[in-house]
């Protein structure tokens, strides 16, 4: 019977996105030396998909990637019993399977975007006991876009949202029932979280109730105390620290913009707070 998969979704990262079957999960994330990015996807047992890109300073020659490429690949080649090299493949990719003694396959594959953006690698590991074909799974990522401008999109897990390409990730906190995310740019600094079950968070809370109570308890967000005001929430400052906290005091970054809604077709909660220094900050969102 033919290896395949009835379904797959999106992952985007930190300013690449790409398909992978439905059962791969994001896993985790690194950010290594000389600006490379790495992050890992796994299904209910193992690892089955490793990617690192890396935005190179000047623009790189094709030509100079496939031989780096090629060298990288020696010491597989040498463990292979069998590779093979993928011909016809979109402009810009490179791409081959070796097949090792233990029977496991992997697909090694390369990405250069057409200005030179964004270099992509990616390491996919099969078994003849994994459901999906290999030329399927590198059909979806040749379909991986680049995104350097506007608003990028993020996806992993059951969320999906988009943030400003200026704005880099600072740090994750993910838990069961709760996921956050912040970003920064200049000092401001943006925040994302994502609730899970929102029918059971509201079946006996008022949603703005329920999200200021959950951010005056917070021990990550000092200065202000946070009230709703005109169908909204607001940001005032506490007595404790009239002028504000050293948080705020060392990002010059006084005010707060709040957002929440209830997705119901995700059952989620989302909330997001924009801690900026002028007005001018908030087209930055826009």
């Amino acid at each position: 019977m033919a290896r395949t998969f009835k379904n797959s979704h999106s992952i985007a990262w930190d300013g690449i996105s790409f398909l992978v079957p439905e059962s791969w999960s994001f896993a985790e994330y690194s950010y290594k030396k000389k600006g490379v990015t790495s992050i890992e996807l796994e299904d209910d047992y193992n690892i089955r998909l490793e990617v690192e890109w890396t935005r190179p300073h000047a623009k790189l020659n094709l030509d100079r990637i496939r031989k780096r490429y090629a060298k990288k690949a020696q010491g597989v080649e040498r463990q292979a019993t069998k590779s093979f090299e993928y011909r016809g493949l979109p402009s810009g990719w490179g791409a081959h399977l070796y097949t090792m003694q233990d029977r496991f396959e992997l697909l090694s594959a390369y990405y250069l975007s057409p200005q030179s953006e964004v270099c992509v690698w990616f390491r996919g590991h099969f078994s003849d006991k994994d459901p999906e074909d290999v030329e399927e799974v590198l059909k979806l990522l040749t379909g991986c876009e680049v995104h350097t401008q506007g608003m990028v999109p993020w996806s992993i897990y059951d969320i999906q949202f988009e943030v400003p390409a200026r704005f880099r990730l600072l740090r994750t906190a993910f838990h069961a029932g709760r996921k956050e995310l912040t970003f920064q740019w200049r000092l401001r600094k943006y925040r994302l979280w994502f609730f899970s079950l929102a029918e059971i968070i509201l079946r006996d809370n008022d949603m703005l109730e329920w999200v200021v109570d959950f951010l005056n308890k917070s021990k990550d967000i000092k200065g202000p105390k946070f009230v709703i005001e005109n169908g909204g929430i607001r940001a005032k400052r506490r007595l404790r620290y009239p002028v504000g906290h050293n948080e705020e005091i060392g990002r010059m970054c006084f005010q707060y913009k709040i957002d929440c809604v209830h997705l119901e077709k995700k059952n989620q909660i989302a909330l997001s707070i924009f801690q900026y220094r002028t007005k001018s900050d908030l087209k930055q969102l826009e």
